[in-house]
């Protein structure tokens, strides 16, 4: 799914979302890995940006987390802070000559202690976008993952040793696991949440938690720690997985009731309200923290 969304920004620095507009992508414009059809995409894009009065706006390109990579370094593990140094290469998922790797320090002090948090993607995927964005031919504010600014919004507001947070999309399962100094690691699960929905069966979401607690008590054990008590939940799929008045299982919360941003979304009175999805509450408040943080 491809979601559009018109949002502006008040005197009170509060994101209002005035347009959202969703629509089913099929496979052959968009693959698994990459965008197949930069032109059809290219145009498809521009419609919405019409549907939406979106013309002469800057676009800010949020992409799936599953796509991306993260770790942490510490300064005095690398040689040099480059792509080409080993130890950062040794952590990428992709061929060497397939990687975009970018870098950003999380403390301003340039010491051996300093860490720098490391963003791994595949360069073809990347390029296969940044080429549709050349065709569109509008001001790019950016393109960029979406977990890792929800993980920084919730380590900044609420002070504990550990943080896990999980965003659940259709297929796949990101896992973020790090410290409030900024020091984050992210992994991949092989599964979202597509095995586990089903309009007969409420009660089959709660064996994707028990699946994902496991995972995540593995992750943790690499650590020689145990879960926390509180796991945080974000995603696309979290929408399609259960519906919004029902209690996640215990352990997990919402990370859209943390209250990471402060945005307004009122569907009824929007002009251009055009969803597939039954809910996409994550999704907006994905967005809304982002362009919070971005903007």
């Amino acid at each position: 799914l491809l979601t559009l969304a018109r949002v502006s920004i008040n005197s009170s620095n509060q994101i209002i979302v005035r347009g959202v507009v969703e629509v089913p992508i099929q496979g052959h414009i968009i693959g698994d890995n990459f965008v197949e059809d930069t032109n059809e995409l290219a145009n498809i894009t521009l419609d919405l940006f019409n549907l939406l009065g979106l013309t002469k706006s800057p676009l800010l390109v949020i992409l799936s987390s599953s796509f991306f990579k993260v770790h942490t370094f510490l300064a005095s593990e690398l040689k040099q802070i480059s792509n080409t140094d080993y130890t950062v290469q040794a952590k990428s998922p992709y061929l060497p000559e397939d990687t975009f790797i970018e870098f950003r320090s999380m403390s301003k002090k340039s010491t051996g202690n300093r860490l720098i948090r490391t963003l791994y993607a595949r360069r073809k995927f990347l390029e296969s976008w940044t080429d549709m964005l050349e065709i569109i031919n509008v001001p790019i504010i950016g393109i960029t993952p979406s977990s890792p600014h929800i993980f920084d919004a919730l380590t900044n507001k609420f002070s504990q040793p550990i943080t896990i947070l999980i965003d659940i999309e259709v297929t796949s399962t990101t896992v973020l696991v790090g410290r409030k100094s900024g020091n984050l690691t992210s992994y991949k699960l092989p599964y979202g949440c597509s095995l586990y929905t089903s309009e007969q069966d409420e009660e089959l979401s709660n064996n994707y938690f028990i699946r994902v607690l496991a995972s995540i008590e593995l992750i943790m054990s690499e650590y020689d720690e145990k879960p926390t008590e509180i796991i945080y939940v974000t995603g696309q799929g979290l929408d399609n997985l259960i519906k919004k008045d029902l209690h996640l299982p215990d352990q997990f919360r919402r990370a859209s009731e943390m209250n990471l941003a402060d945005y307004s979304y009122a569907p009824k009175k929007m002009e251009i309200h055009e969803l597939v999805s039954k809910s996409i509450d994550s999704t907006i408040d994905t967005l809304s923290c982002i362009a919070s943080s971005c903007l």
